[in-house]
């Protein structure tokens, strides 16, 4: 009895040993929320060629080239006990279409219970007819369904990523993995 005992003894030091240095390598995971919201949009309808429609009753029907511009929030939100260090985004963002202003700072750790808000920019152009002016053009898939990975570190230095899906239901959007 004396001998297991000893051995339990024996075995809980080495597991106390080892135990916290993995735990703080591998465990302590930051969790990096992301929210998308919608901060409003813009058009701005280009000159259409008048001369060619001349004509009142053409002139509802001319098309016009439309600069539209949707602009969101996109929030980065550290709800977790421990500091995220050198965020960046894995899923480059196309520069056709997107901006993102301020740049992202990979050597800002975001702290705990912290928060990054971040302007993102969705342009396009787009024809439309003169009449259809007044009616909203839909929000285009590209922020419907975008999706983002952000990869960041611990205070060890083990990658951890957030899957962020926008076209999930918001309970759903954020995933949180050691691997993409």
């Amino acid at each position: 009895m004396e001998i297991a005992s000893l051995i339990i003894t024996g075995l809980k030091t080495i597991v106390g040993a080892i135990y916290p240095p993995l735990k703080r390598k591998f465990f302590d995971q930051p969790k990096i929320y992301i929210r998308l919201i919608g901060t409003g949009y813009t058009f701005i309808p280009q000159s259409a060629n008048v001369d060619l429609y001349q004509h009142p009753e053409n002139m509802l029907n001319r098309l016009q080239v439309v600069d539209a511009k949707w602009q969101r929030q996109l929030t980065l939100l550290n709800n977790s006990e421990h500091v995220a260090f050198t965020l960046k985004f894995v899923t480059q963002l196309d520069q056709k279409y997107f901006s993102i202003e301020p740049d992202v700072d990979n050597f800002k750790p975001l702290l705990t219970n912290s928060e990054i808000a971040y302007s993102l920019i969705f342009s396009d152009t787009f024809e439309r007819r003169e009449r259809e002016a007044s009616v909203d053009h839909p929000v285009p898939k590209h922020i419907t369904d975008f999706k983002l990975i952000l990869e960041y570190t611990n205070v060890k230095g083990t990658k951890f990523f957030t899957v962020f899906d926008n076209s999930l239901p918001e309970e759903y959007r954020n995933k949180f993995s050691r691997k993409i």
